[in-house]
């Protein structure tokens, strides 16, 4: 697993049988809270669970079945046996972090998706 996912991780573990992958998004946010906050939003694993979820069913639904959230106060982990998928999870993650515009628009499809 050579892929660059950072500034998270992904990290594979399994039962011998069948290989699972996480993907590890923490520091998802270090612009602090007030941008969530004008969306009446937390930044934390959950509403990045949320923006996710929301953008994956938009734009790749095929996905949606394939990914398991495990959303904490400080990060959110995205499982999935496809390792593929956690890789796209991860750039579009970044890119949203990039993008202010991209993340505010990402943050209202959430609250509606919800």
């Amino acid at each position: 697993m050579n892929e660059d996912v950072s500034p998270f991780e992904l990290t594979e573990y399994g039962d011998g049988k069948k290989h699972r992958f996480g993907l590890l998004l923490v520091d998802l946010w270090p612009g602090g809270d007030a941008f969530f906050e004008k969306h009446g939003e937390y930044v934390n694993g959950h509403t990045w669970a949320k923006i996710i979820r929301a953008l994956v069913d938009r734009d790749t639904p095929a996905l949606a079945s394939a990914l398991h959230y495990d959303p904490e106060s400080e990060m959110c982990v995205v499982r999935s046996d496809d390792r593929v998928a956690l890789l796209a999870i991860a750039r579009l993650v970044r890119e949203l972090r990039a993008d202010q515009h991209a993340l505010d628009a990402a943050v209202e499809s959430a609250k509606k998706h919800d």
